[in-house]
C-alpha cells in the first residue's frame, strides 16, 4: 500500500493511505456498474443505500455510484440490482486521485504554483 505524507504551510496535514481519507475513516470511491436493464430504476433503488452518496445513470447501461465503504457494501449494490431483476455485467472500483485528497486536505479549490 502506498502511503502519502500532505505537508501544508509547514505543517504536516495528512499521512496515511490516499484512499482512507474521509472523516468518517471509511472509504470512498466511484463504482462505474453496467446494467442490462432500467438504469433510471437502478438509481432510484441505489439511492436508498446508506452507503451511496450519488448515483447517475450516465449511459443506456452505464451507472455511476459515489459511495462510501468496502467490499460489503459493494455486494450489497450488486445484490440490490439483482434482487430489481437488473443484470449486472461489468463492475469497476475507481479510488480517490491523491490530487482530490489534496485539495481537501487544504482547502484549496485548485493546484497551481
Amino acid at each position: 500500500m502506498d502511503r502519502v505524507l500532505i505537508i501544508h504551510e509547514g505543517k504536516l496535514a495528512y499521512t496515511g493511505a490516499a484512499r482512507d481519507f474521509l472523516p468518517d475513516g471509511t472509504q470512498e470511491f466511484i463504482l462505474r456498474v453496467r446494467v442490462i436493464g432500467d438504469a433510471v430504476q437502478c438509481v432510484k433503488a441505489l439511492l436508498e443505500s446508506p452507503s451511496v452518496r450519488e448515483a447517475l445513470a450516465v449511459e443506456n447501461d452505464e451507472l455511476k455510484v459515489r459511495m462510501a465503504g468496502g467490499r460489503e457494501d459493494i455486494a450489497a449494490v450488486v445484490e440490490t440490482l439483482v434482487n430489481l431483476k437488473q443484470r449486472p455485467y461489468q463492475v469497476s472500483v475507481e479510488g480517490k486521485e491523491l490530487e482530490k485528497v489534496f485539495l481537501e486536505v487544504t482547502g484549496r479549490n485548485d493546484i497551481t504554483m
